[in-house]
């Protein structure tokens, strides 16, 4: 690593003090709807509908954060997805990744992350109302543990308006 990337990640862990605190996990959505904390073991996740006018599909902004001491193994290929339309009727959903890069990984100590995901919808169908994910399997030590945990965002994300970002002086 070149002395001036290591200069920019010494610089970035400084910046961010002591990492993540429990329960100041903050997602914001089209239209300034703040997601719903959900607490996976030692992950905490919130997801929210996200705008990308270069997206065939619903796509979803996932922020997730290690409220523990030790390594996290997040896993968003594992996460089950599906699209509901007006009619009530579902359709299981892929995520859209066709280069093979969306694969589990580590987040370390007290640190958080975020990635938006595409998810490529069925053919033939109406343009669904809702996406649906089912975050159970995302973190790797509870696969096994508990129920199911579900949570929906708007599929129609990409076809409504830029939310206007206001800015406050600090």
């Amino acid at each position: 690593m070149a002395a001036k990337e290591s200069l920019l990640l010494l610089s970035a862990a400084l910046l961010l003090g002591c990492g993540y605190r429990p329960g100041s996990l903050y997602a914001v959505g089209p239209h300034g709807h703040r997601a719903d904390i959900i607490r996976l073991g030692c992950l905490d996740v919130a997801v929210v509908a996200v705008v990308d006018e270069a997206a065939h599909g619903p796509v979803a902004g996932y922020r997730f954060a290690n409220r523990c001491d030790q390594p996290m193994r997040v896993d968003l290929a594992a996460v089950r997805a599906s699209v509901a339309f007006d009619d009530g009727h579902t359709s299981p959903v892929r995520v859209y990744d066709p280069h093979g890069r969306v694969r589990a990984g580590v987040l370390d100590p007290r640190s958080s992350g975020m990635e938006n995901l595409e998810y490529v919808l069925p053919y033939g169908n109406a343009a669904p109302t809702r996406l649906c994910l089912d975050l159970s399997r995302l973190n790797a030590s509870t696969r096994t543990v508990g129920p199911r945990v579900q949570t929906c965002v708007d599929a129609h994300a990409n076809e409504l308006p830029a939310p206007t970002v206001a800015r406050r002086a600090l």
